[in-house]
């Protein structure tokens, strides 16, 4: 029998703003070495799994149904994400480049 996926709500996301949400439920990955050394797996925003500290999440447990719930939520939110982000710097210079006027060429 396939283990049960764990979760748990982010309570703190200081020095990691981009990567975490505050309130938030995560997917934990299992990593013993990682418990060990207080840290735990944890699939951020970016879709991948990075260690953080322990003391910056809540451990939670739901019933089988609602476990299933959010896998399928949590895949949904990934895909959407990789599918819809593009570089925030690309996405910058295309929007200051169409705000430019456009230069007229100097004849002499």
């Amino acid at each position: 029998m396939p283990s049960e996926k764990q979760f748990a709500v982010c309570l703190d996301n200081t020095d990691y703003t981009a990567a975490l949400e505050v309130r938030k439920i995560y997917q934990v990955l299992p990593d013993e070495t990682a418990n060990l050394r207080r840290y735990v797996r944890i699939i951020d925003e970016s879709g991948e799994d990075y260690l953080y500290p322990s003391r910056m999440f809540l451990r939670v447990k739901f019933r089988p149904e609602a476990n299933a719930a959010l896998v399928k939520v949590l895949r949904f939110e990934k895909r959407k994400r990789t599918k819809n982000t593009k570089e925030p710097e690309q996405d910058r210079r295309m929007a200051s480049a169409s705000k430019r006027p456009k230069r007229k060429l100097r004849t002499t």
